[in-house]
């Protein structure tokens, strides 16, 4: 599967930072991913901290790459990036198996956990990633993902990045809480903050509601129901829920967005035939994303 060739990216300007193309071999599919490591961290042999990264239904990893910016942040901060591919049938629209959604990888019952758990092995092998220093991203069906690992692989994920998503599985509860921070504009038409058929969904199932995939994790994670803190910016409102004091559990972090749209927020807009909304440019998902789940490992 062959979408854009790595050359393309030093065209763009990635030449900077070692980009590795890799593929591995997982329930009878060639599955492939790019890893990005910061040239910062080329020459040192400590263990490193790495974000699976995942792209939307019908994107790939270059393209994720771009729209989400998060190779600014490793660059900043200091941690690997690796983009995995979904499936497809044989087309350009890749798809990841969340649960309900979307698309192939539904239909095929593709085995997505499994293989993030065999690529988890290789990052720690071949890239000295720390695993207990690996985390999850995505955006849209693979921000579900996302959810799905942190809910399923709580072992593996010590947290998870969620924008434009919803929860598509209903449990079992993790082995652990997780921390996660969650991006969703109330103005996505893709999948609606209240759940049910999205107008611009091209998958044709009903989602489940933000409030109640929150309502979810907050029983998982052992929050309390009211935010310990709030705060309003001129495009967001940031609500902070946290366990009871004495009481074991993981942060959740949420930022609204009353006039966002589709769109990774503080990233690329998307293609505007894609009609993702309005898109939301003062806001650094990939910035906030690092900056929230690193704070436990750097307690």
């Amino acid at each position: 599967m062959r979408l854009f060739p790595l050359v393309l990216l030093f065209l763009a300007g990635f030449a900077q930072a070692a980009l590795t193309e890799r593929f591995l071999q997982h329930d009878g599919m060639k599955r492939r991913y790019v890893v990005y490591v910061p040239s910062s961290l080329e020459q040192s042999s400590a263990p490193r901290a790495a974000l699976l990264n995942f792209h939307g239904g019908g994107g790939h990893a270059e393209q994720h790459m771009k729209t989400s910016g998060m190779n600014r942040v490793a660059d900043a901060h200091g941690f690997i990036v690796v983009y995995p591919d979904g499936t497809s049938a044989g087309g350009p629209l890749l798809t990841w198996n969340a649960g309900t959604c979307c698309g192939y990888a539904v239909r095929a019952r593709v085995d997505d956990v499994g293989f993030v758990r065999k690529l988890a092995a290789e990052l720690v092998r071949d890239f000295r990633v720390d695993p207990k220093r690996l985390y999850a991203a995505g955006h849209s069906n693979g921000g579900m993902l996302a959810y799905r690992l942190a809910a399923e692989a709580s072992d593996l994920i010590s947290g998870a990045g969620i924008v434009s998503a919803d929860l598509g599985v209903d449990g079992p509860a993790p082995a652990r809480p997780v921390p996660l921070i969650v991006f969703h504009g109330l103005q996505d038409k893709n999948v609606l903050w209240d759940g049910g058929m999205g107008p611009n969904q091209f998958d044709r199932h009903p989602h489940r509601s933000i409030p109640e995939t929150l309502a979810i994790w907050k029983k998982w994670n052992h929050c309390a129901d009211a935010p310990v803190r709030t705060e309003t910016g001129a495009e967001y409102i940031m609500e902070r829920y946290e366990p009871p004091a004495g009481t074991p559990g993981a942060v959740i972090v949420l930022y609204k967005l009353p006039n966002g749209g589709h769109s990774w927020p503080g990233g690329e807009p998307g293609a505007r035939v894609l009609n993702l909304g309005p898109h939301v440019k003062s806001v650094d998902a990939s910035r906030l994303i690092w900056l929230t789940l690193s704070e436990r490992s750097q307690q």
